[in-house]
């Protein structure tokens, strides 16, 4: 009986690493396809982006795009959602400031400290072009808080977010502060350890509380940003946090 079930868990475990090859086989397959129909080569696609979107399917068009779009100035446009009500998200891939250089590689890969701090202050100012995640890319850049390798200091958010203008405070690891900050409409900004964010590390906002669960604006997952998480989903992955207010 014991063979019979090692037999089984090793076949399953076959299936997976075959399935697996197979998807990661199929987004090559994407890629070359899009490069020999825009007269392109596969080689033009760093391997870092092509990891990027073997991690996540999301950044599809971002990664197909990357050798027609980097390095072309973008026009940006964010009025519509000035004064919404509510803290917009935005993607740190997005192709309007995604292939902006940021540290060791490009925005959309490493960006999601200003790009979150952008969504907090977007929202706080009433849509302020400074807040642009393109600006608040390049502040970080001009500034220092750029890390090469590393993404963003954590100093971004709470040094660089007063020095643009917002009211920053340390927040305890309390689901009642977090709750009470979140109904006075002041997002807060996490850097997140290892687990369903990142396995580093990584910046997000939460931007709402109802029923017992949070709101998280993922600047790098529409997918996580859709769904609510309890405080129980979340706490043990936050190493630090900060709420944003208006000055």
């Amino acid at each position: 009986m014991k063979k019979i079930i090692r037999l089984i868990l090793a076949l399953c475990c076959c299936g997976v690493l075959i399935y697996g090859g197979l998807f990661l086989l199929d987004k090559d397959k994407q890629i070359e396809r899009f490069a020999e129909k825009n007269g392109l080569e596969v080689s033009d696609y760093p391997y870092y982006i092509v990891n990027m979107y073997h991690r996540n399917s999301e950044t599809k068009d971002f990664v197909l795009n990357y050798p027609l779009d980097y390095g072309k100035e973008q026009l940006i446009d964010l009025s519509e959602y000035a004064n919404s009500g509510e803290v917009p998200l935005f993607m740190q891939w997005d192709r309007r400031w995604g292939y902006m250089d940021y540290g060791s590689s490009v925005a959309g890969l490493t960006a999601c400290g200003p790009v979150s701090l952008s969504m907090a202050g977007f929202y706080l100012s009433g849509g302020d072009e400074r807040f642009y995640p393109n600006n608040v890319i390049k502040f970080a850049i001009d500034e220092g808080y750029c890390v090469p390798g590393s993404g963003s200091a954590w100093s971004l958010i709470y040094e660089g977010g007063e020095r643009l203008g917002l009211n920053v405070e340390e927040l305890p690891l309390s689901e009642s502060l977090m709750a009470e900050r979140l109904h006075m409409g002041k997002p807060i900004i996490c850097i997140m350890g290892p687990g369903d964010f990142t396995s580093d590390g990584h910046f997000v906002v939460l931007s709402d509380y109802e029923n017992g669960k949070f709101k998280v604006n993922d600047p790098n997952s529409r997918r996580n940003s859709k769904k609510m998480w309890s405080y129980e989903d979340i706490s043990y992955q936050i190493q630090n946090m900060w709420v944003l207010g208006k000055n």
